[in-house]
């Protein structure tokens, strides 16, 4: 059965579930991307001709590149998830190399594919989450949403029930929206069966403060802790980018010194949760004795940080090729006289170029060097160090190809 391992969810998908600033949104949101899926639908037909797979169901509302779940056909070649190639309002297609033409027989049903999470326990506006697949860390999340505007995120390494982590590695913040109500709120997903980035625009104003958890790509043999909770530091952010590290591209510390995203233990593996800093070879520090109004760090573009200082970014796109280049995000291991590098995020790139989209998100097709050539880039915002600096524009960049 065909599997794809990296999906992306928005809340522009039909059936897609609403964010918004009520109890227990985040929790929907989270178990219908990485542990059910949602918009199931029974199909009218499904032809294959030519190597091309066509589905007919009216007013589906699949979207190009979004990763879909067949079941109940035969032949059984055709059940399995697919990404959508082309759509109208009442077919899509997927490529179906190698079988037959044909028309496929039995009840055959389609749905926005998940990503093999489980969920380990739940309570009342509580859930722990961990990875389904058996090579990953498995170190799980525990989400409580019981208030409105924020879920309380907990790491640990293992939870005995919802109430009880072992070995409790920090405590960070999911912000659903700026209203207590049921406004729903813009939000983006990019995931797979060991990690995910979630995106969400929670004042409705065009862009995305992304936080994220799961395993990383460490540079340690035998790691047994590749993992990291990466979300606001607070709750209640003055602006979008405020208490925010993910989109963060300095080395250094940010927020007043309060800290990024948390992994359970050093590369040693002794016992006890360490710091997790985020840069890029673009990244910057902030120079010596700057006036952080005029410095916000952002994830795109070739000097590391905005500035109102002329630094000569790299226009976007490039003008040399009209395209978009990409480098990984190195993540640091920052003890208090000690400093290694410890890995990279999985899936998530820095976009060379200088602020590639201003708003929203954009996927790119056919890209060089990246697995699979897709890349979704999404409007988000420079992180900044104080409540009343200025916030300037960034755009994160994730790879839909395997990671």
């Amino acid at each position: 059965m065909p599997t794809i391992n990296t999906k992306w969810f928005t809340s522009a998908m039909a059936g897609a579930p609403a964010l918004s600033g009520s109890v227990g949104a985040m929790i929907s949101l989270i178990d219908a991307c990485l542990k059910d899926g949602f918009n199931l639908l029974t199909l009218d037909s499904l032809v294959v001709a030519s190597n091309v797979a066509t589905g007919t169901k009216a007013s589906h509302g699949y979207l190009v590149n979004q990763v879909v779940l067949i079941a109940g056909a035969s032949p059984s070649s055709l059940n399995g998830e697919w990404r959508v190639a082309s759509v109208t309002s009442n077919t899509f297609t997927f490529a179906a190399t190698g079988i037959s033409d044909q028309t496929a027989t039995g009840t055959i049903t389609v749905k926005t594919a998940h990503c093999g999470w489980e969920k380990q326990f739940s309570g009342t506006d509580s859930a722990v989450y961990r990875s389904g697949d058996a090579l990953s860390s498995r170190i799980p999340i525990r989400v409580d949403d019981s208030v409105g505007q924020y879920s309380t995120v907990l790491q640990a390494e293992s939870f005995t029930d919802v109430s009880t982590p072992v070995n409790s590695c920090g405590t960070q913040y999911f912000k659903k929206s700026s209203t207590t109500n049921a406004t729903a709120r813009p939000w983006v997903m990019v995931a797979d069966g060991k990690t995910f980035y979630l995106g969400t625009d929670w004042n409705s104003s065009g862009n995305y403060d992304f936080v994220s958890a799961g395993d990383f790509a460490s540079f340690v043999a035998g790691d047994a802790f590749p993992a990291r909770l990466q979300g606001l530091v607070a709750p209640a952010p003055a602006a979008k980018g405020h208490y925010s590290s993910l989109s963060l591209a300095s080395w250094e510390d940010y927020s007043g010194g309060t800290g990024s995203a948390v992994c359970p233990r050093p590369y040693s593996q002794v016992l006890g949760s360490i710091s997790l800093f985020q840069g890029s070879l673009c990244a910057a520090s902030m120079p010596s004795g700057a006036n952080s109004v005029s410095y916000a760090w952002a994830l795109s573009g070739n000097h590391g940080y905005a500035s109102n200082q002329a630094q000569q970014p790299l226009s976007a796109p490039s003008m040399s090729d009209s395209g978009y280049h990409f480098v990984p995000v190195f993540l640091l291991e920052r003890a208090s006289t000690n400093r290694t590098l410890r890995g990279t995020h999985r899936g998530m790139l820095h976009v060379m170029e200088q602020l590639p989209i201003a708003s929203g998100y954009q996927i790119l097709e056919g890209v060089e060097n990246v697995a699979g050539g897709l890349v979704l880039m999404v409007a988000s915002c420079g992180a900044v160090w104080n409540a009343g600096d200025a916030y300037f524009p960034s755009t994160l960049a994730f790879s839909l190809g395997g990671w």
